[in-house]
Formats: C-alpha cells, structure tokens, sequence
C-alpha cells in the first residue's frame, strides 16, 4: 500500500484524549513543522473548522487473509455530513467453504467527536453460526496496518456496556478502557440506538 498523497499546505487532525482533557490536535504546516496541543474540544473543533480540510485518498488494501479467513473490500464510502461522516472502508468477512460472508467491518477514518467518543472508528459483526473464531478480532488485525497507512493511531473502538463478546474482543487486541460514558441525544450513535458507551483506545 502506498501512502495518501498530501499537498503542501495546512493541516490538521485531531486525537480524542479522555473527554476531561479535551481534544489533542497535531497541526501540520509546511514540512518539516509539526504542532502538538491539547486543546477543550469546543476550541479544537472551532479551529478545524478554519483550516483546510485534508484530502483523503482511499487505498488498496490489498489480500486480507489469516488462514480459513478472508477480509474483502466490498465498498468505499465519501463522508456525506450526513449518515457518513467520515470516509469509510467497508469490508466482508468471509470463508471459503461458506457461500455467503461471515460478517463484516467497517473503518471509519475521521476524527469527530461522535466517531472518537461513541460510534468508534471501527465496526464489526459477526453472524451468530461463526462465532466464537475470534473473526473479529482477527479481522481488525489484518486491516490495521491500512489505518497506520493513513495514520490513524490510536483506533478507538466502543462497545456497549453490556456486550461482553464485544469488550473481550478489544481486549485480546491489546486496546484499553479508558471511560464509560452517556451518549448525548445530539450524538449520530444515539440515533442509532446506543445509551452508553464504552471507549477502548488501540494503539498501533
């Protein structure tokens, strides 16, 4: 995979620290300038609003497979300020001796506050006949090296409370509880449904 190609110009993007702190922002200027801050996050949004925004360049991905599991690209999807809202690579899980996926992933590659607090960059499911084979898991192994591709790092990942299959996943990928948190009602995930949410932090 080859890295996206970037102009020459200001940039910026931005880390969710736990929600106390606010927002870590990295502002990129004119190579070799880089920029480190931890900022409330109503400061931080309200300068990524001023800035240009980065261009995003989906890339191949490549063969996706650890033994008996196949990881396919399937779609890619512009955010739309809309139902996406941020450029998304949408996955299948399959096999090769079952005629329909597995399950199936999603990396979502933004940094609002609803994606780093509550919807999680990645989304992952399994149909209930397969699981039990960590596909999952081993599914979010393979595509994190094209998150690192995009430097994204960490991942966040959320999972509600409740969902043990889910929580026991991020924990065998090593990622970290950082907070349980209330969704608000203005937040993309709570028209989806969710109430609360854990946040586990992926570093890569």
């Amino acid at each position: 995979m080859s890295k996206p190609q970037r102009k020459n110009h200001l940039m910026m993007r931005s880390n969710m620290v736990p929600s106390h702190l606010g927002r870590e922002i990295v502002i990129s200027l004119p190579s070799p300038i880089k920029l480190r801050l931890t900022l409330g996050t109503a400061l931080a949004t309200s300068i990524e609003r001023m800035l240009p925004p980065v261009l995003f360049a989906f890339q191949n991905p490549g063969l996706l497979c650890d033994d008996e599991l196949q990881v396919v690209l399937i779609a890619t999807r512009d955010a739309n300020g809309a139902d996406v809202e941020a450029p998304t690579y949408c996955f299948s899980m399959r096999r090769a001796d079952a005629a329909q996926p597995v399950g199936h992933l999603n990396l979502r590659l933004g940094h609002s506050p609803n994606l780093e607090l509550y919807q999680g960059h990645i989304g992952y499911g399994v149909l209930a006949r397969w699981r039990g084979n960590h596909y999952a898991e081993r599914a979010t192994r393979l595509i994190m090296p094209l998150a690192k591709v995009h430097e994204f790092d960490p991942l966040w990942i959320t999972a509600d409370p409740d969902n043990w299959p889910s929580r026991r996943t991020c924990e065998r990928l090593g990622a970290v509880l950082i907070e349980i948190l209330d969704v608000p009602k203005e937040a993309l995930a709570y028209r989806h449904g969710a109430r609360r949410k854990c946040r586990y932090r992926l570093d890569l």
